[in-house]
């Protein structure tokens, strides 16, 4: 775990690292090269492969091109700007046809979403810089998920990653939930993107980083998502 003085330096490095120009000398992969990259290592993308993204916009042409003949392949991409879904779907549709652009909040399109959805195998979170809005979004499609689905959060990072490309708010509860969980494999790319992290759900129940799990807290952190998340839950 990280000590004071670390966070402490940590906390400025993730200040000053965005405003600097050489700051994109530290980024080595664009949004876009990430995510062509990462569909293009499953192998599953011929088998009724299922992607959302939240938040629309270069991300969506990056998954056009990697799903582009690919019959099978859907997406669902959602943004609240009327604008943007517009103008990335004119751009898009001539290369993958198979996107159905849903406008509106993110946690409300979730929610018609869901009974829609009989699996999930790829989602983008880039939507709010809000750590728990992004917890809320993977919290609706978590039953979805099955093994081999994966999760893609921009402006995210390892709790102990001191150089980062972007403040990383969205994934300061999902990331230490899901390095906490036995399921899920964590991975850090923090010079990727504005830095993101990508885990994929295993057949293995051997991942729980020991670091992140509290076992005094354990029940009243489980108690407290299953209140918050109860109507979800109930699906």
């Amino acid at each position: 775990m990280i000590f004071p003085l670390q966070n402490i330096i940590g906390r400025t490095v993730m200040k000053l690292l965005p405003i600097f120009p050489w700051a994109r000398v530290y980024q080595n992969e664009t949004h876009v090269e990430a995510i062509q990259r990462i569909l293009s290592e499953r192998s599953e993308l011929n088998r009724g492969f299922i992607a959302i993204e939240i938040g629309t916009g270069v991300s969506t042409m990056a998954f056009a091109r990697s799903l582009r003949g690919v019959d099978s392949a859907k997406l669902y991409s959602i943004d609240i700007s009327q604008e943007v879904v517009d103008r990335t779907e004119a751009e898009t549709k001539p290369i993958f046809s198979n996107i159905e652009f849903r406008v509106g909040d993110s946690l409300e399109s979730l929610d018609h979403l869901y009974s829609e959805l009989t699996h999930v195998d790829f989602v983008l979170l880039d939507s709010a810089p809000s750590a728990m809005r992004t917890f809320e979004e993977f919290k609706i499609l978590e039953s979805k998920f099955r093994v081999g689905s994966c999760i893609l959060i921009d402006n995210a990072s390892s709790p102990e990653c001191l150089a980062q490309l972007s403040e990383c708010r969205k994934g300061k509860i999902l990331v230490p939930y899901l390095l906490a969980s036995p399921v899920w494999e964590v991975f850090f790319y923090p010079r990727s993107g504005d830095s993101m992290v990508f885990a994929q759900m295993s057949d293995h129940m051997n991942h729980a980083d020991k670091n992140y799990e509290y076992e005094v807290d354990a029940q009243t952190w489980s108690d407290s998502l299953r209140r918050r998340f109860s109507s979800f839950s109930n699906k």
